[in-house]
Order: structure tokens, then sequence, then C-alpha cells
């Protein structure tokens, strides 16, 4: 069951709540990550706000959110790029949080199921703690394990 709600509330509370306590729990993480590590992690984050943060006032339509939700692509570094190709629980907590706008696309036949695919194929990549730290985007999704 996905929940209706508008835009701007759901943008808002990412932007100025969820993926702050995301950054709180990579800067707290396990101590054998690297410094550099978790830098790479937080500007990645710091990237998908700003993405959020353009969707929650963007009144360009389709087209304006599709540039918004594709910047990040472009914009997150390639170093953390090979922490999601690693699996890196951080870097899927992160993209977990990314996979809400995809969601936001669905209406765009070919964006169609790619956010709740990719939550899925996060979820089942993550420990039990780790899965813990995407609640909020599986809700507004609107995916559980075994739906």
């Amino acid at each position: 069951m996905v929940r209706e709600r508008g835009p701007q509330s759901d943008l808002s509370f990412i932007v100025n709540g969820g993926l702050t306590e995301l950054e709180n729990k990579i800067r707290h993480r396990i101590a054998g990550d690297s410094a550099l590590n978790r830098e790479v992690l937080l500007d990645a984050s710091k990237a998908l706000q700003a993405s959020y943060a353009l969707a929650a006032i963007s009144n360009e339509g389709d087209l304006g959110l599709i540039k918004i939700v594709f910047t990040w692509v472009h914009r997150v570094s390639d170093d953390y790029v090979i922490l999601l190709k690693t699996n890196d629980s951080g870097a899927l907590c992160i993209f977990a949080f990314y996979c809400v706008l995809l969601k936001k696309l669905e209406h765009v036949w070919w964006m169609e199921g790619w956010g709740t695919y990719l939550m899925e194929r996060i979820y089942w990549s993550l420990d039990s703690v780790h899965r813990l730290w995407i609640r909020w985007p599986m809700e507004e999704i609107g995916w559980y394990p075994g739906y």
C-alpha cells in the first residue's frame, strides 16, 4: 500500500530529517570504516538532499523532475559508485532513499516499477541492522518483505 501525501510534506521530511538521521548513523557507524569512505557517503547524501530540495520546489512538471532525479546520479563520485557496486551498507542505504525519488517518476512508462525493484534488491543485500536504516524509504515506496 502506498501512502498518498502531498509532495511537499514527504520531500520536506527527507530534507529536514530523514537523510540527516541517516548521515548521523553513517558518521557513527562501524569503527573499521575509513574516514574517506565516510566522507564519500556523506557527500552522496548531501547531493541527494539537494535533489530532494529541488524536487520539493520544482514546478517544471515531469521533465523538470526527471532532470532533478537523474542529476544526482551524475553528481555522486566514482568512489560512491564503487562502494555501491561492492554492496557497502551505507551506500545501499543512501541509494534506498534515492529510490523514493525514482518512485515519484513511476507514472512515466519507462520508470514503472524501478523504485520498488531496486528497494527490494537493496533490502535483501543489507544485514538486519542496516535494514532498520531504510524503514522510511520502504514505507514511502510501499514495499515490505514478502509482498
